[in-house]
């Protein structure tokens, strides 16, 4: 029985510390989701020989907002045929 009392004031304290940090947990998440959607608006033109780019795309696809892929090949086929 202490078992089990254990455990479920384990949960109760963990939600406890989650409410009470709420606020800052919410801060970082925004301040990492901005920078990655800043980052990934940002560098859209990088050539596919580049390094970056598996990692931006990563990035764009999993954790900045508003990025699907498609507008990032659009503007590398229209850099590359200007550079033709």
């Amino acid at each position: 029985m202490d078992q089990i009392v254990n455990v479920v004031q384990g949960i109760v304290d963990a939600l406890q510390w989650t409410v009470t940090n709420l606020p800052v947990i919410g801060g970082w998440l925004v301040k990492i989701i901005g920078i990655a959607s800043a980052l990934v608006a940002i560098l859209p033109t990088l050539s596919k020989s580049n390094w970056l780019l598996p990692i931006v795309k990563f990035i764009g696809k999993y954790v900045a907002l508003n990025r699907d892929g498609k507008k990032d090949e659009v503007v590398r086929t229209a850099i590359s045929n200007t550079n033709q």
